[in-house]
C-alpha cells in the first residue's frame, strides 16, 4: 500500500539557521588604552592603601581614648620593618618557585648585607618621620629633592636639562616651601618638634638613594635574576632588623603593645600586601608602557594620596596650605601632559615580550629596567622602598 504522507528530506535538514553575529570588537587603539588605564588604576589604588595604612599605624591612636582624646600610639618602627621584610621574604620565595629562578646566592652574601644596612635604616627613618611630620609632608618631601638633585648633577657632572624640567622642579619646590611655611607640619598626635621629622625624612631620602645605587650595581655586576635578589635582600634585611629589634631593649614592650592591640597585625599585613601588589603592577606598567606612563601615574598617586589622607583622617589644613598644595598639583598635572607631548622615546615599552625571553648580553636587562624605573629599591616588601612611588 502506497504511503500518502508527503515525502522529502526531513524538515530539520532543510532549515539553515543563521550564525549568531559576533560581538562588536573594540578598536585596536582602544585595547592598549584600557590596559594602561587598568595598570595605572591598580598602581594608584594599591599605593593609596599602602600610604593610608602606613599613616594609620604610625600616627593614629589604637584603643580607647583617654580624657584628652588620645589613645595608644605605635612607636616600634623597627618591628614594623621586620614584619614587612618577613612578608616580602615569603613573596620573593613564592616568585622564585613560580618563575623557577635559582635560590642560591648569585652574589657574595656580604654584599647583600651591605645593601640591607642602608635599606633597613632608611625604612626606620621613613616610619619614624610620620611621628613628627604629617603624611602629606612626607609625600611632598620626596618631590622636594628633585631640584636639589638636578642642581647637584648640573654642577658636578654637567648634565643638561630642558627648560620644562627646571620649570617643573622649581614649581614643585615653590609649592612645597609655601605649604611648609603656611601652617603646621606635624600630625595631630605628634611626638615632638617637626624639625626632627624633617631630619628623618632627609635621612630617608639620602639612604634610600644610596641603597638604590648599591642594588643597581649588584644587579649589573652579577646579573642576578630579579626575584633571587629580592629573596636575599629580604632575608638579610629581616635578619638585620630582627637583630636591631632584639638589641634595642623594647622587644617585650612592643610585643605587649601588639598583644593589647592585635589590630596592628592586620594593619601591617594590609600595608605589606598592598606594597607587593603595587610593586608587581609598577613592574608590568614600566615594562609594557615605558617610564613616562609610570611618571604620570606617580604624579596622580601623589595627588590622590594627599587628598585621601585629608579626607580619611580629617586633618586640619589652612587656606594658604591649600594654595601651596594647589601649586604642586597643578605643576604635576602640567608635567604629565607636557611630557606626553614632547617626549616620544619614553612612551615606548622598556622591554618587549621577546626581550624578556631573549638571552641577556652586554649587561642585565633587569638591571636596566630597575635603574630606569626606580624599581631597584621598590617597596618595603621588596628589600627596599620605591624611592619614587612610596
Amino acid at each position: 500500500m502506497r504511503d500518502s504522507r508527503p515525502t522529502g528530506p526531513p524538515l530539520e535538514s532543510n532549515v539553515v539557521f543563521p550564525a549568531p553575529a559576533p560581538p562588536p570588537a573594540l578598536p585596536r587603539t582602544c585595547a592598549p588604552a584600557l590596559l594602561g588605564s587598568f595598570y595605572a588604576a591598580c598602581v594608584v589604588g594599591s599605593l593609596l592603601v599602602y600610604g593610608l595604612w602606613q599613616e594609620r599605624i604610625m600616627s593614629q591612636p589604637y584603643g580607647d581614648a583617654d580624657n584628652d582624646g588620645n589613645g595608644d600610639i605605635f612607636t616600634f618602627s623597627i618591628l614594623l620593618v621586620f614584619f614587612t621584610r618577613v612578608v616580602g621574604l615569603g613573596f620573593a620565595l613564592l616568585m622564585v618557585v613560580v618563575t623557577r629562578e635559582p635560590l642560591y646566592c648569585q652574589a657574595p652574601l656580604w654584599k647583600y648585607l651591605l645593601v640591607s644596612v642602608p635599606t633597613v635604616v632608611a625604612s626606620i627613618c621613613q616610619f619614624e618621620a610620620l611621628r613628627y611630620v604629617s603624611f602629606t609632608m612626607q609625600i611632598l618631601g620626596k618631590s622636594f629633592k628633585t631640584v636639589l638633585l638636578m642642581l647637584a648633577l648640573r654642577s658636578c657632572m654637567g648634565k643638561q636639562y630642558k627648560i620644562l624640567d627646571w620649570m617643573v622642579a622649581f614649581g614643585v619646590t615653590g609649592g612645597v616651601v609655601w605649604y611648609m611655611v603656611a601652617g603646621p607640619l606635624n600630625p595631630e598626635h605628634h611626638a615632638g618638634n617637626p624639625l626632627w621629622g624633617l631630619g628623618l625624612l632627609s635621612s630617608f631620602i639620602v639612604l634610600d638613594g644610596f641603597s638604590s645605587l648599591l642594588q643597581d650595581k649588584l644587579l649589573a655586576e652579577y646579573r642576578n635574576t630579579k626575584y633571587n635578589q629580592l629573596f636575599h635582600n629580604n632575608a638579610t634585611s629581616a635578619v638585620l632588623s630582627l637583630g636591631i629589634w632584639l638589641l634595642c631593649g623594647k622587644a617585650q614592650e612592643s610585643l605587649e603593645f601588639c598583644k593589647t592591640h592585635p589590630a596592628v597585625y592586620m594593619d601591617a599585613s594590609i600595608m605589606s600586601v598592598s606594597a607587593m601588589i603595587a610593586q608587581w603592577f609598577i613592574h608590568v606598567q614600566v615594562q609594557d608602557f615605558g617610564r613616562l606612563a609610570f611618571a604620570a601615574t606617580f604624579n596622580l598617586r601623589q595627588i590622590v594620596s594627599v587628598l585621601a589622607s585629608y579626607l580619611v583622617y580629617r586633618h586640619a589644613i589652612s587656606g594658604p596650605q591649600i594654595a601651596g598644595l594647589s601649586i604642586v598639583f597643578a605643576v604635576l598635572v602640567f608635567q604629565s601632559f607636557a611630557g606626553w607631548m614632547y617626549t616620544q622615546d619614553e612612551q615606548r615599552p622598556l622591554l618587549t615580550r621577546a626581550d624578556t625571553k631573549a638571552p641577556q648580553s652586554g649587561g642585565s636587562r633587569t638591571a636596566i629596567l630597575l635603574k630606569r624605573s626606580g624599581l631597584g629599591a621598590c617597596l618595603p616588601c621588596a628589600g627596599g622602598r620605591d624611592r619614587e612611588a612610596v
